[in-house]
């Protein structure tokens, strides 16, 4: 494992106001000796930080570091992938920029100036190509500025401790790691006001720019920067259902083994039995707000995951827990059989709301959900069992076989408002 760094503003955010928690989320934060390398020793060849909850990323002269995090009972542990500007410039400059937000905080007992910024600009990382990196919507974005065709052909992108590095079909690039990677979108260049499709040249582990011909004056090669941290621990880790609300928030469901990685600011910090449901948050920046496992001891497993447009989260799947599993809701004990279907609610900060079994004698499990306009929420699934009490149905009995669907309409409460069988 590569060497790492870390931001020992982390350890002394206490001495500070809760806005330099936000602007770390949100800005760059320029490097004045918080940043330290795997030694505690100060590193000054760290120009600027950005951080979220599952990803660091380290500006320097010479290239960017791009470091995930996962989160344990431990502590942090955290990987470090280096993408190098070989053979830069030794001239490059850091230009200072107008910045959107200053903190002050203590290091050692001095109080120190910290100013936040929304993009960062070096000059002269090759001779006559500059380097800008800015933050958009949807994530960060980079672009190298040449003065001419023949100056950005110096630009190489050498790239050090990834495990795999390759160019995918439809052009970009993938970094990938241990714990998370980047991928780099297919570039785009503009050249006079003319947009330009771009290319990427992999040899080995050096990336270069395809640069056309026919181009001339300044060049502009602007790639886009898409990063994605594998979610789950040590055990098996299971994904089923995923959601992204109107605010470009989203949310993953579904199974895990694992005992650590996996609860972050959620309901329930520990693994309840041999297969917990996990329900994850992410914003629109890909940063993690909070994590819940939902289980007992039982074997349980979320399949789908949607939210109403209050914020109230709908998680629909299986269970074999038979006790302390559903609570404040439409039927709250064990229905028998191998496993009962079930819905849950969370409120928008991932405590529960409530929890309910839908089950009979025999086995059942919930596969979808879907919101109605007027906040209803409707579940199908797979059930074996002949005794389920219907309400308003289509069809008010098993229609035999192995198995009949069954579906259902509930209000927010979880409490039915129809029930029925669907199946010969």
């Amino acid at each position: 494992m590569k060497s790492t760094y870390s931001l020992l503003f982390l350890a002394v955010i206490a001495l500070c106001s809760s806005n330099l928690v936000l602007a770390n989320g949100t800005f760059f934060i320029e490097n004045k000796g918080q940043v330290k390398n795997e030694k505690g020793q100060l590193d000054q060849s760290v120009l600027f930080t950005y951080a979220t909850s599952e990803m660091d990323v380290f500006v320097r002269k010479s290239g960017l570091t791009y470091q995930f995090k996962r989160y344990n009972n431990e502590g942090v542990y955290a990987e470090r992938l280096d993408v190098n500007w070989k053979g830069a410039s030794e001239n490059a400059v850091s230009k200072k920029l107008q910045s959107v937000y200053s903190e002050n905080y203590n290091l050692d007992g001095e109080w120190i100036s910290v100013r936040a910024f929304q993009e960062v600009f070096i000059s002269n990382v090759y001779p006559g190509v500059d380097w800008r990196m800015y933050i958009t919507e949807s994530g960060l974005k980079y672009e190298f500025i040449a003065e001419n065709a023949q100056a950005a052909k110096q630009i190489t992108m050498q790239v050090e401790g990834a495990e795999e590095l390759e160019k995918c079909a439809n052009g970009s690039l993938r970094i990938k790691g241990e714990i998370g990677q980047v991928s780099d979108a297919k570039p785009v260049y503009f050249n006079k006001g003319k947009e330009i499709d771009g290319n990427f040249i992999l040899n080995e582990n050096a990336i270069q720019f395809e640069i056309p011909s026919h181009t001339k004056g300044e060049l502009v090669l602007d790639p886009e920067v898409i990063w994605t941290s594998y979610y789950g621990g040590t055990g098996l880790d299971d994904s089923r259902g995923i959601f992204t609300d109107a605010n470009g928030d989203y949310y993953l469901t579904g199974a895990t083994n694992s005992t650590t990685l996996i609860s972050y600011l959620g309901y329930q910090g520990l693994l309840g039995g041999s297969n917990d449901v996990y329900v994850v948050k992410f914003n629109a920046l890909n940063q993690r707000l909070w994590a819940t496992y939902y289980g007992r001891t039982g074997n349980d497993v979320g399949n789908d995951i949607v939210v109403d447009p209050y914020g109230g989260i709908y998680v629909a799947g299986s269970t074999s827990s038979m006790s302390a599993f559903a609570l404040a809701s439409q039927q709250t004990v064990y229905g028998g059989g191998p496993r009962d279907g079930f819905v849950l609610k969370l409120f928008p900060d991932g405590t529960l709301e409530w929890c309910s079994y839908y089950g009979g004698s025999g086995d059942e499990q919930l596969t979808a959900l879907s919101v109605g306009f007027q906040g209803e929420v409707y579940f199908i699934g797979e059930t074996s069992s002949t005794d389920l009490i219907t309400l308003d149905p289509l069809q008010g009995a098993f229609g035999g076989g192995a198995s009949d669907f069954y579906l259902g309409t509930i209000d927010p409460s979880g409490f039915l408002l129809r029930y029925t069988y669907f199946g010969g």
